[in-house]
């Protein structure tokens, strides 16, 4: 399915029958939810005006912190799109006669981390098939007035950040490495120095070699997960290594009581960030979804772009169903493991942790620095 927009055009792979219902952010203006695949209603009545309605919040982020007034934190960009669809009243009576929060499709669309990419309307086509839709996004930045020192604006999309406005997967940092046994390497320990006189810092592994090795990839280093993105656990006993969010899925027979959900073994670690865990490629967001459509390899502005899908992660630029447990992530405290951090409730639709900046991808600052003021 291919779809025009201002940044050009770009392909995405088709999804069954699945229309695109269109979320477009503007950085200094509301979203739009669009549902013109659809007859608007007249609004007279009590028939609503729209077919769907979608109500999304934007988490905005450069944001900075510190725990006392000593120092203070500056966390990378990290710009979440969150959002749930209203099927609104179709009719005065039947399943049509109340509007309905619409959720993913737990078997078709999946995408390579296994997540709902398609909105199921439980409501029937004419063939008795379920209607299907996808949530794409794309941003767009502000339009400029010309001006004799300023580039011109070719296009406002903000896609193919990493080059144009934003110098992350560039910028070397040596990512953490693991011991042998899953665990990450610190030092001052199992032989290994002191980092600036500090025991306990994460070490990497003495190069700039690896696809992990910037900044992007290296902040989430003290993330991990278990098996997916919804807190899935393993079997501690009963059916160990089996994947669980209960005591009770681990059970080796219904009501057997001899399940307990949450192996921690260091192994079992899949950690954000690290090589051969889970790698960033350009251009994506910490759930993996992408900035936009598009992004240039190697984070270089004279590679041509390509269609991102986040190393085959995504399905391209459209919005994840959360489930029913939501996003999670875990961390590792001195004094408490496996720590949850919810990112996002659950039963949401989100793209999380986009890396925006307020420049379009024609802007090419770090080629020319003055092309803007």
């Amino acid at each position: 399915m291919t779809h025009e927009h201002a940044g050009g055009r770009f392909l995405r792979p088709p999804i069954a029958a699945a229309v695109p219902l269109v979320l477009a952010m503007g950085l200094a203006g509301p979203a739009l939810a669009d549902d013109d695949e659809h007859e608007h209603r007249s609004g007279n009545g009590n028939n609503p005006k729209n077919t769907f309605n979608i109500m999304m919040n934007y988490e905005l982020g450069m944001h900075c912190t510190g725990f006392e007034f000593a120092y203070c934190c500056v966390l990378p960009p990290y710009n979440s799109i969150l959002a749930q669809v209203v099927k609104t009243q179709q009719s005065e009576k039947g399943q049509g006669a109340f509007a309905k929060l619409l959720e993913g499709d737990p078997l078709e669309g999946l995408d390579g981390l296994g997540r709902q990419t398609v909105l199921r309307d439980a409501d029937l086509d004419r063939n008795g098939n379920f209607q299907k839709y996808v949530l794409e996004y794309w941003h767009e930045a502000q339009p400029r007035e010309p001006r004799p020192r300023v580039i011109t604006q070719e296009s406002t999309l903000i896609s193919a950040v990493e080059g144009n406005s934003l110098l992350m997967w560039n910028t070397l940092a040596d990512s953490a490495d693991v011991n042998p046994d899953g665990s990450l390497k610190l030092s001052g320990q199992d032989g290994n120095p002191t980092w600036n006189g500090v025991t306990g810092a994460m070490l990497g592994d003495g190069d700039f070699n690896d696809p992990t090795d910037n900044y992007w990839n290296a902040v989430w280093n003290h993330l991990y997960i278990y098996n997916d993105l919804e807190a899935t656990r393993l079997c501690a006993e009963g059916n160990a290594g089996d994947t669980c969010h209960s005591d009770s899925d681990c059970d080796t027979a219904p009501g057997q009581g001899d399940g307990v959900c949450g192996a921690s073994a260091e192994a079992d670690k899949i950690r954000l960030g690290v090589a051969n865990h889970i790698e960033y490629p350009v251009d994506c967001g910490a759930g993996l979804h992408p900035m936009g459509p598009v992004s240039h390899p190697d984070g270089l502005p004279t590679n041509p772009a390509v269609p991102n899908n986040c190393g085959g992660a995504s399905n391209g630029n459209v919005l994840t169903f959360s489930g029913e447990h939501g996003t999670v992530v875990y961390t590792q405290m001195k004094v408490l493991e496996n720590l949850p951090i919810t990112l996002t409730s659950p039963r949401i639709w989100e793209a999380l942790g986009l890396p925006l900046t307020p420049f379009e991808d024609s802007i090419d600052f770090f080629a020319d620095p003055g092309a803007m003021y």
